[in-house]
């Protein structure tokens, strides 16, 4: 996302000179309450890919919402602009950012409680039948207490399989908005139990038992 002003002089281009501000970070999409929320935000000039420096003291982010705060900002070693803040209330957000007193861009960023692992749910199952090596799929949505939806990642979700013989082709992968999806291949014929657990709790849907057979 980039909008752009114009310059006015000292600590922010020259006359008339085009100021273009860009966001980028996990934290201009989702977050989790209670923990920071971080995101750069780019400033450069026109005709430039160069930071601009520009006069941190005009640059400002109001946090819009249930709780809403002001993050802080620094200025980083490649020459561009780090905010952080947190929030303690799960809820829709507006990240309101502002030069000199003139809003330049405005996001909106949801934030959710911790993830409940007996709350989420697998959105996708093996069929309960398969052949040995053959790749199959599944999915989780991390959801908390409540049973709302978790829009961030970060969950150390755990999968893992019990049968004849060990099973060596077993991944969870992060998409980084609440939903996680796993890959699982048996070796050989026979009965496998699979767990998909967040600190001990299992998703809803879990475990799952798939027959390997020829």
């Amino acid at each position: 996302m980039v909008t752009d002003i114009r310059g006015e002089g000292q600590g922010g281009g020259g006359p008339g000179q085009r100021i273009l501000f860009e966001l980028e970070g996990q934290g201009i999409y989702s977050g989790r309450i209670g923990e920071n929320a971080n995101f750069t935000i780019k400033v450069t000039s026109d005709g430039s890919h160069s930071p601009l420096d520009i006069d941190l003291s005009r640059l400002r982010v109001n946090v819009v919402g249930p709780q809403s705060t002001q993050a802080s900002l620094s200025r980083t070693s490649t020459g561009h602009y780090f905010a952080t803040f947190r929030v303690t209330a799960g809820g829709d957000y507006a990240l309101n950012v502002s030069y000199d007193g003139s809003e330049v861009l405005s996001q909106r960023v949801s934030f959710s409680a911790a993830t409940s692992g007996r709350s989420s749910t697998m959105t996708s199952i093996p069929a309960p039948r398969t052949r040995p090596n053959q790749m199959l799929h599944f999915a989780v949505q991390s959801k908390d207490s409540g049973g709302r939806i978790v829009t961030c990642g970060g969950d150390d979700w755990q999968a893992a399989a019990v049968g004849p013989e060990r099973v060596n082709h077993l991944t969870m992968t992060d998409n980084s908005d609440g939903t996680y999806r796993g890959e699982v291949a048996f070796p050989s014929p026979g009965s496998y139990t699979v767990d998909i657990t967040l600190h001990g709790e299992h998703a809803q849907g879990s475990p799952f038992t798939v027959i390997v057979e020829y």
